[in-house]
């Protein structure tokens, strides 16, 4: 790829020599200021030309231990160096083409010499824009592309002034030569900016959204963090933190980084990524490590009701732990205050932790059934007050240790969504515990 870049590079170089030596003969000859421009934007090509050869080779050195990015900065140096160098010379064409117009000064004879010169410019444009296009799509290639289209529209210009100028209209000439220099400025401006803000490490908000788009896009990606991107040479460097489910395996984490890798590569080409892992925080993670801390507490039997709240300093967490109920309230204390700041250390995002403790009852309870029918009948007719359940298919009353226990089977319609129904069920818990405080309540639902 290199081989191929440099050789279009020479072939181009040559080419446009050929340029400078024609068109500044004839322009000198003729005292056509729409060919001495078209010349000086041609030596400028050259000059850029040889710039871009030079640096190429540089750029593509291997990093050292002073160029840790590489060299690729030489060449956006180089551009810099050859903008300023066009804006002068574009300053002076334009300054004297607009005194030749204020001074009706035409001297220009133009004649077969000048046409030939135009004509001979143009058809080596062309070869330069065939070669360099099928050279590949390098930014020192591209660069040079884009010179030798600008060279093709100047000499157009040119062509355009030596024919009005062979018309009778001589004014024609410094027009063009004005028209010619304000063109060449405005490309030696673009190059100075573009080169300025390149060596200044300024990214555009175009490829660092289509970058964050394809960080994001990539499977396994929940978030994209502290995202950097600079530009030295051809190369684009990123480094990016991504955020991943917090429970998936070492070598899944490792591999959703190679998928960022390979899709930024496909977007751009030429790219050096870094990308960081962290793990993310997600309810299932954040319970099961939950679950994890608790069970090497040996006093700490289950846990339950974990609630999950996310505020702007961070993550906050709410559960109840049922605990051995021979230990005393300073031990109880103590497991309480060593999980909270257990998982606040141990759980990233995690700021702060409420833990309440609760006995833990172990073995069977002994229950009896419930036969009184007033409670049944006032559990059936709420029920019934909630349209949305079709049936009552089956209910179940226990009471133990002073507790009634109520568990019933309903029927929903099918097309229901499981939120749907967790909602209706939650209406009809709460109705039936204002009714009967303290009472545990279950609810078990089908589709019709």
């Amino acid at each position: 790829m290199l081989d191929s870049k440099i050789t279009a590079l020479k072939v181009s170089l040559i080419l446009i020599a050929s340029v400078v030596a024609v068109e500044a003969t004839a322009g000198f000859i003729e005292n056509s200021l729409a060919l001495l421009g078209d010349a000086l934007h041609a030596a400028f090509d050259a000059v850029t030309t040889m710039i871009l050869l030079l640096t190429a080779r540089l750029g593509a050195k291997p990093p050292d231990i002073d160029h840790t990015y590489g060299h690729g900065k030489i060449e956006t140096l180089g551009g810099m160096l050859g903008g300023l160098m066009l804006l002068l010379l574009s300053f002076i064409l334009v300054y004297e083409s607009a005194s030749r117009l204020l001074d009706g000064n035409f001297v220009v004879s133009p004649g077969p010499l000048g046409f030939s010169a135009v004509l001979y410019t143009m058809t080596i444009d062309l070869a330069r824009i065939i070669v360099l296009r099928g050279a590949g799509s390098s930014i020192t290639v591209k660069t040079d592309l884009l010179h030798a289209l600008s060279d093709f529209g100047s000499t157009m210009i040119a062509l355009l002034g030596l024919a009005l100028a062979s018309l009778g209209y001589y004014g024609g000439d410094p027009l063009a030569g004005v028209v010619l220099g304000l063109l060449l400025g405005y490309l030696s401006l673009n190059t100075v900016k573009r080169t300025s803000l390149e060596l200044s490490d300024a990214t555009s908000s175009d490829l660092l959204s289509e970058i964050r788009e394809t960080i994001l896009k990539t499977e396994g990606v929940s978030e994209c963090k502290k995202l950097r991107v600079r530009r030295v040479g051809e190369r684009v460097y990123i480094d990016s933190k991504i955020t991943v489910q917090g429970d998936v395996e070492l070598d899944e984490a490792h591999a959703i980084a190679s998928r960022v890798e390979t899709n930024l590569s496909m977007l751009i080409g030429d790219v050096d990524v870094t990308i960081h892992v962290e793990p993310g925080i997600s309810n299932l993670f954040v319970e099961r490590q939950v679950k994890n801390f608790t069970h090497e507490i040996e006093s700490v039997k289950e846990i339950h009701n974990l609630k999950i709240l996310c505020l702007k300093d961070g993550i906050h967490l709410a559960f109840h732990a049922r605990v051995d109920p021979k230990i005393d309230l300073i031990k109880a204390h103590d497991i309480a205050d060593h999980l909270e700041k257990m998982i606040c250390e141990k759980i990233p995002g995690v700021k702060d932790v409420f833990v309440h403790l609760e006995l833990y009852q172990d073995g069977i309870l002994k229950a009896e059934p419930l036969e009184d029918p007033e409670i049944i009948r006032k559990i059936y007719w709420i029920v019934s007050q909630h349209r949305e359940i079709k049936t009552l298919k089956k209910s179940r009353v226990y009471v133990t240790g002073g507790k009634l226990h109520i568990y019933l089977d309903c029927s929903l319609d099918k097309d229901k969504s499981v939120d749907a129904v967790h909602r209706i069920l939650s209406h009809v818990e709460e109705d039936l515990k204002e009714i009967f405080p303290n009472s545990v309540v279950e609810i078990h639902s089908e589709p019709v």
